[in-house]
Formats: structure tokens, C-alpha cells, sequence
């Protein structure tokens, strides 16, 4: 059946879990018992049963973006502008879990004005700390994610970060950031001056200065970002999700 092939493809991808498979056959009944819809009904659970299979397979927030994509008629170039997209979204919700679980923010922070600009501020710090070293920027380490901005063949805004976030790097690389300065930017990107945010007491105000030129450099990024309209189209979305998860 078509929720069968469905299924297998999904299985066969990525392993879903018991849970999953539970779910998966109590769909399957649902599916069976709608045999003698009309036609139209059962184009509609056909499509909400695909749609739930890739929410337990890559999540609702990538289904949509691949959507939005896909409905542009992609090309090469553009499927990998928004791989690119897709990790930096990723990476955004990991700084976000790891910032509520540190404390640095609440949920309730999450519908505040300064996490417009924090959110992707404190996901480019962190892609631009993780890429120090390396040739080129590390979007992701498993499966590796490694892009030289030099060879990005995609869209020029795309290309354009990419080389912002370098620039990061390259500063970041220089002033030698320790592993206690590289906590303090990424909070401080991430509070996007909405409260107070000190580096270490040993930090004189010299090398606060220097840190601080760094931060500038990142949310210029940031900001950046925020004007495409694939980030537009998306990050409402992943927010309004991030609101409302356990």
C-alpha cells in the first residue's frame, strides 16, 4: 500500500524507533478504515499520513522548509544554499536548548524582541567558534559540513554570509579565544544586549574590547541573515515551536 512504501523508505533512512512503529500501525488502521471515503478524503489522509511519517522522520520545521524550497522549482546550487539553511536552523535550536538549559534564558524569553536578533547571533557564534582551525566554516561535525566560502557556487547572498561568518573566524582565530571567552560570546550574542552579560574578571578592558569587535562582527551576520527571505519565511515558525515544546 501506499502507507507501507511510505513506511519502508522511512524505516530504511533512518531507523524509527518502537514507538514510532506503534504509532506507524495505528495510522495504518486509521488509513485502512477510510477505504470507503470519497476520493477527495482519502487524498487528504493520504497526504497527512505522509506528512506524519516526515515529521518522525526529520521533524515538522525541516518538512516545511524543504516544502517552501521544493515549491521554488530548486536547482543545484539552491539545494545546497538550503542545506545550509536547513544545518544553521539546527544549530539555532541546539544553542536554544543549551541556553534554557544553562539558564541563560527562559521560555518566557523566547517571545522578547532581543531574540529576534539573538537567536541566529548566538547560532553564528557558535558555527564560527566550532570552524576555527579549519578551512572553511563547519555548519556541522556529524555528518561533517565543511564549506569554503571561495568555492560556494550558490546564491551570492548566501555566498556573502558565508564570508561574513569567515571573517568571524579569522578574528576569532587571532585574538586566540579561550574556551571562557568563547561562553561569553555566545551569551552575549544571544542576550543581543538585553541585559548585562560580563566576560571574566581576569578579562582587562583591552581584550574586552577586542571581544567585543568580535560580537559586532557576529551580529552584523546576524542581522544579515535575518533579511532573507528563506530565514523569513521559516524562523517564525521554528520560534513559535520552540514556545510551545515541553
Amino acid at each position: 500500500s501506499m502507507f507501507d512504501d511510505v513506511l519502508k523508505q522511512a524505516s530504511a533512512s533512518t531507523g524509527l524507533s518502537d514507538g514510532m512503529r506503534e504509532a506507524s500501525i495505528a495510522t495504518r488502521s486509521v488509513l485502512r478504515g477510510a477505504g470507503k471515503m470519497a476520493k477527495e478524503g482519502i487524498d487528504r489522509t493520504r497526504v497527512a499520513v505522509e506528512e506524519t511519517v516526515e515529521d518522525l522522520v526529520e521533524g515538522p520545521r525541516h518538512r516545511r522548509a524543504r516544502q517552501s524550497w521544493g515549491a521554488r522549482g530548486a536547482t543545484e546550487p539552491e539545494e545546497a544554499a538550503h542545506e545550509l539553511w536547513s544545518t544553521f536552523f539546527d544549530r539555532m535550536w541546539e544553542c536554544v536548548d543549551i541556553s534554557l538549559a544553562d539558564g541563560w534564558i527562559t521560555k518566557s524569553d523566547l517571545s522578547e524582541p532581543f531574540f529576534l536578533l539573538g537567536m541566529p547571533s548566538t547560532a553564528v557564534a557558535s558555527v564560527a567558534l566550532a570552524s576555527r582551525g579549519s578551512l572553511g566554516i563547519l555548519f556541522r561535525a556529524s555528518p561533517k559540513l565543511l564549506v569554503n566560502p571561495p568555492d560556494f557556487g550558490g546564491a551570492p547572498s548566501v555566498k556573502k554570509m558565508l564570508e561574513q561568518v569567515e571573517e568571524v573566524k579569522i578574528a576569532m582565530d587571532a585574538a586566540r579565544i579561550t574556551d571562557d571567552e568563547a561562553t561569553f560570546l555566545r551569551k552575549a550574542a544571544l542576550l543581543a544586549s538585553s541585559r548585562s552579560c560580563d566576560p571574566s574578571p581576569s578579562v582587562g578592558p583591552a581584550r574586552l574590547a577586542k571581544l567585543n569587535q568580535i560580537l559586532s562582527g557576529i551580529q552584523r551576520v546576524a542581522i544579515s541573515i535575518t533579511q532573507e527571505s528563506f530565514y523569513k519565511d521559516n524562523s517564525e515558525a521554528i520560534i513559535a515551536e520552540m514556545e510551545v515544546r515541553e
